[in-house]
């Protein structure tokens, strides 16, 4: 797998582990909703950008592979 696109992974990580310190600085609430509950279903909706894109990189997975 190309090491640029694994690196693609940390992405969701860092999201849902920052969302404390972000929320430190961020208004109460987002449309209604608690900050953090917004950051961490962005961060659900990044993931599941985030790993189809690792997927379709990575080699391994190509046609004609067996």
């Amino acid at each position: 797998m190309n090491r640029r696109v694994a690196w693609l992974a940390l992405i969701p990580a860092i999201g849902l582990l920052s969302g404390g310190w972000v929320s430190d600085h961020a208004p109460a609430l987002v449309f209604g909703l608690p900050f953090l509950m917004v950051w961490n279903a962005s961060c659900v909706v990044v993931t599941s950008v985030v790993m189809p894109l690792i997927y379709r990189a990575d080699p391994a997975n190509r046609k004609g592979k067996p």
